[in-house]
C-alpha cells in the first residue's frame, strides 16, 4: 500500500493505518520513504466494529468519531 502524507514526517517502524470507510485497522511495517509517500506492507487487519484490543482502542476512537 502506498499513502501520500499531506507534509512530511518522521515516521519509522511501524503504524496503524484506519480504513473509515472498511471499518478496519490495518498493522503496517513501513517499507520505503520517498518524499511525501510512504510505502507500507499490510501486516494484519482488524474489524473496529467489535471488541478490539487494547492498542487498537485510539484507532476504534478515531474511527467512530469519522
Amino acid at each position: 500500500m502506498t499513502i501520500v502524507l499531506s507534509r512530511t514526517a518522521n515516521i519509522a517502524g511501524s503504524v496503524i493505518v484506519v480504513d473509515h470507510v472498511r471499518g478496519l485497522a490495518l498493522d503496517a511495517r513501513i517499507d520505503a520513504i520517498k518524499g511525501l509517500e510512504v510505502g507500507l506492507d499490510i501486516t494484519a487487519s482488524h474489524n473496529l466494529a467489535g471488541l478490539v484490543p487494547a492498542r487498537l482502542s485510539r484507532a476504534r476512537d478515531i474511527w467512530k468519531r469519522s
